[in-house]
């Protein structure tokens, strides 16, 4: 059986039934300053970045895949902003196991996705499921 969690916005993501509880678990767990935290073998970070000029990068802790998929959210908005995303292209993706792969997600305008938001220093959490 599946849960989908959703998220603000228009976001949801369909997982096992057991990993939501798993990812429902942790993030509640979360709620303090992390790096990285792994749900066993599904493959599942969670964490927390701070954007400089509207790019927050990761590369400490983390597992990417080729198939891995990032997810950003706003956790503390930055002062002044509003009508932010949050993305991480796969172009803006290194593949690589603790140490080397690395994140990079960016604030996008919301009126405007190709427009980047550079004021931007939200914290943001990210999920990446590999």
């Amino acid at each position: 059986m599946a849960s989908t969690i959703v998220v603000p916005g228009d976001a949801s993501l369909q997982l096992p039934q057991e990993a939501a509880k798993q990812l429902i678990a942790v993030a509640t767990a979360a709620k303090a300053d992390i790096n990285a935290i792994t749900i066993g073998a599904l493959g599942i970070q969670v964490g927390t970045v701070t954007l400089v000029a509207g790019v927050g990068t990761v590369n400490t802790g983390i597992v990417v895949t080729a198939n891995s998929k990032v997810f950003g959210f706003c956790n503390t908005p930055g002062a002044g902003v509003s009508g932010a995303r949050y993305v991480a292209q796969d172009a803006d993706l290194v593949v690589g196991a603790a140490g080397v792969g690395t994140i990079v997600i960016r604030a996008m305008s919301t009126a405007n996705p190709a427009v980047a938001v550079t004021t931007d220093v939200s914290t943001i959490n990210y999920l990446i499921v590999n």
